[in-house]
């Protein structure tokens, strides 16, 4: 509507227009708060997200650093378990050769003590 055709309406027509523009205002203005509380809505969704998102990444670093706790535990002990096995295996053959050792000198002691015999038994 242009001036004229506002200057040409009676003053219960103008006041009706403002009535109906107070109305569509309040309107607008209620349709406003509603999309501003939807947008904070939004926003504080989106930072928890982000929170949510950043805790995420926190409890993989978590993850990762008991990987390679465990990691590291399970080489320590293969490597605990690897130098006992070396151990028993030197102290296996360290045990055969003081058996075979002491068979041999058991031998030789029965072959000395056989020796004396069949001398006593000749004189």
């Amino acid at each position: 509507m242009n001036e004229r055709e506002l200057r040409r309406l009676s003053r219960a027509d103008l006041l009706e227009i403002l009535v109906r523009q107070g109305e569509r205002i309040q309107t607008l203005e209620s349709e406003l708060a509603h999309a501003r509380a939807g947008l904070e809505n939004r926003e504080i969704k989106l930072r928890e997200v982000g929170s949510i998102a950043e805790a995420s990444l926190r409890l993989n670093d978590v993850f990762n650093a008991a990987e390679k706790a465990a990691k590291q535990y399970l080489d320590n002990v293969k490597a605990v378990s690897d130098r006992q096995e070396e151990a028993l295996a030197k102290r296996e053959a360290d045990s055969k050769a003081q058996a075979a050792k002491i068979i041999l000198d058991a031998k030789r002691e029965a072959e000395m003590i056989i020796s004396a015999a069949k001398r006593r038994a000749k004189q």
